[in-house]
């Protein structure tokens, strides 16, 4: 399968960097160099640069007009519930005394969304089609058993 330059290949680039970060970032975290929090802020910043602006622009197109609005709320709820999982589990896995630290040195953490970060480019390469310089009419001609009005 093809892909062309746009937003598909550009969210597959970002999350496939920020899936190579992760488990280097593990690595700092895990205790094999000190200078962990420059690596973190970098990391972060090329997530935000990269994966997050791209959902928002993904939601924001693949939805038919009919239920866009409707369907970005849901989306959006599910996002935050993401990000409220993300935000709970993560001291749970990364406590002082808990097996994941005895088994990883804090690295655990990292390599479970380094592993969401490989689900997504599944996903991403699979099920995501090419919108570059289509109208929302046209993407919403192109998945199978929609039609405009």
């Amino acid at each position: 399968m093809a892909i062309d330059t746009g937003n598909t290949a550009w969210l597959l680039m970002s999350t496939a960097l920020v899936m190579l970060m992760l488990p280097g970032l593990a690595l700092f975290y895990g205790g094999l160099v000190r200078a962990k929090n420059v690596l973190s802020t970098i990391m972060h910043s090329f997530f935000g640069l990269a994966i997050v602006t791209v959902v928002w622009v993904i939601l924001a197109e693949i939805y038919p007009t009919a239920i866009r609005g409707r369907a970005l709320g849901l989306a959006t709820f599910f996002l935050w519930v993401a990000d409220y999982a993300v935000t709970q589990t993560f001291p749970i896995m990364d406590a002082k005394d808990s097996w994941f630290v005895q088994h990883f040195n804090h690295a655990f953490p990292f390599y479970v969304y380094a592993a969401f970060c490989v689900v997504l480019v599944v996903v991403v390469w699979r099920f995501v089609p090419e919108t570059k310089g289509r109208t929302l009419e046209e993407i919403e001609r192109m998945w199978p058993g929609r039609q405009s009005p």
